[in-house]
């Protein structure tokens, strides 16, 4: 072997360390590869379970909702019903007090007929009276030449009668003329057979002055509160 071919082969510490840069470099590509592989499960798992929770908790979400919302359903349900019996309860109280109300204004329209009544026939027997001393024979009562002596009190409401008020302090007037007697209807005279008496009220409306029908007034078109009965002009 010549000189020449022995400086070209290489010695053992140079064989030895060729092969240990080898293997250090294949350690070093199986290291990298379980790296790379042990990264790449975390992450797919961990991106698995990301997915999953979010999947579970869109559903979670969802659930909570429509149990909110049956909630509040149930309690928009519970309530109206509540407002209904507390609204059924006032109407029925309101119904109570006008039906009241009502009871005390047809009591006191019955009083103020009935003590009108009364003083109208008082006031008949005074002038029937005069006439059978002065040897007159008594006729029917004429309402074009009697004369009412009231002194009345008109409020704003034409339908109370507590405005009609006898005192001392009193004005000779005549009755309208659309109003110069109580309409007393048909069956009014059948029952009671009350003659037609003098509106004590001036420009009033005219009612029924028998005590059978409880005073009731008349109507614009003349009919009886209480029977309906029209009644023809007297």
């Amino acid at each position: 072997m010549s000189r020449e071919q022995e400086q070209n082969t290489p010695s053992f510490s140079e064989i030895r360390q060729r092969l240990q840069s080898g293997e250090d470099f294949d350690l070093a590509h199986r290291l990298q590869e379980r790296e790379y592989k042990m990264y790449y499960n975390h992450n797919r798992n961990v991106n698995g379970t990301i997915v999953s929770d979010r999947k579970k908790t869109r559903e979670e979400q969802t659930a909570e909702d429509e149990h909110s919302a049956s909630l509040r359903r149930m309690g928009l349900a519970q309530r109206c019903m509540t407002d209904e019996e507390y609204a059924r309860q006032l109407q029925e109280e309101m119904d109570r007090m006008d039906a009241a109300e009502q009871m005390d204004k047809d009591a006191q329209l019955r009083e103020d007929a009935r003590l009108a009544w009364l003083l109208q026939q008082e006031s008949s027997n005074s002038s029937s009276s005069g006439q059978s001393a002065s040897q007159v024979p008594p006729d029917l009562i004429s309402f074009d030449e009697q004369t009412i002596i009231w002194n009345v009190q008109c409020e704003s409401d034409m339908y109370d009668d507590s405005s009609v008020v006898k005192t001392e302090e009193t004005e000779e007037v005549k009755p309208c003329a659309l109003n110069e007697v109580w309409m007393v209807c048909s069956s009014c005279e059948e029952e009671c057979g009350k003659p037609p008496q003098p509106c004590p009220r001036i420009c009033q409306p005219a009612r029924c002055q028998c005590p059978a029908h409880k005073g009731f007034r008349r109507n614009s078109k003349g009919e009886c509160v209480f029977c309906h009965d029209s009644v023809p002009k007297l």
